[in-house]
């Protein structure tokens, strides 16, 4: 059975996931950067347009781009359903001009050419999230210097810490999501899940939020979690395919900006063998 100190789980290979129902005022929390979005106002030159696809865990894909001489600037972005996405930039001789190896889904590279020429744009992708997931991409290239920020996203690191601890604890990620919660009402995840041991985490990026979160299988209240914390965790067995709400309650926190909330159920691997 999974820890109580666990921060973010649950979800399966099997497991069938059905219909979630949100009562609640509720969006996607998954804030992509400006220059993804159309916003913002980027005081470079792009070259070309944004070149978007599918990547899958672990692949690597490259791009050819010609470029005059010059300075540039190439961002990139990489969904959620990924733990990283890295990038680099290299010459027709395959040497490494630029890189960027971290895990926060949008590499940013700057680079010089002293001539005109080829350059290919390599993007890597770390693990997906959950089995047979398959991730996005998106990168530009701007002519300039500075052209871009770095992001910073508090969601995806919640997001980051709940999957590493759900792998450490032998559990399989089968459902996540990041939302943005505002008002008063409670929220509710409602799932077809078979028979298991299962965790539930909501996690708030606000740290002195205080939720409470219970789980409910038609009118028993299963599991519940009260604590004066930003995270509850719920953890409840079901011995046959039951249909499983999980209520999220906003007891004290920025109702009048809302809050972002990070949702995630995972199944024990232990109940498979």
């Amino acid at each position: 059975m999974l820890t109580p100190y666990v921060k973010q789980l649950l979800t399966v290979f099997y497991i069938l996931l059905v219909l979630l129902v949100f009562t609640g005022a509720k969006q996607s929390a998954q804030v992509k950067p400006p220059w993804l979005e159309g916003t913002g106002d980027i005081p470079c030159d792009a070259v070309g347009g944004i070149i978007s696809g599918e990547i899958g865990s672990g692949e690597t894909k490259g791009f050819s781009i010609d470029l005059e001489a010059g300075s540039y600037v190439v961002a990139g972005w990489g969904s959620w359903d990924l733990t990283a996405l890295r990038m680099a930039v290299r010459t027709d001789s395959d040497e490494v001009i630029g890189q960027d190896n971290g895990n926060d889904n949008s590499p940013i590279i700057s680079f010089e050419l002293e001539d005109a020429g080829s350059v290919m744009i390599v993007l890597t992708a770390g693990e997906t999230r959950m089995d047979s997931a398959i991730g996005t991409f998106s990168f530009t290239v701007m002519r300039g210097v500075e052209c871009f920020e770095r992001e910073h996203f508090p969601a995806k690191e919640v997001l980051e810490t709940w999957t590493s601890i759900i792998i450490e604890e032998n559990a399989t990620l089968i459902h996540w999501e990041v939302i943005s919660i505002s008002g008063e009402e409670s929220i509710n995840f409602t799932h077809e899940l078979p028979p298991g041991c299962y965790m539930v985490v909501a996690e708030t990026t606000n740290p002195f939020d205080d939720i409470d979160m219970y789980v409910r299988i038609n009118s028993d209240t299963v599991s519940q979690d009260e604590l004066p914390n930003n995270y509850p965790i719920c953890r409840f067995e079901i011995e046959r395919e039951e249909d499983v709400t999980i209520e999220v309650d906003p007891w004290e926190y920025g109702i009048e900006t809302g809050s972002g909330l990070v949702f995630m159920i995972a199944r024990d691997n232990e109940a498979e063998e």
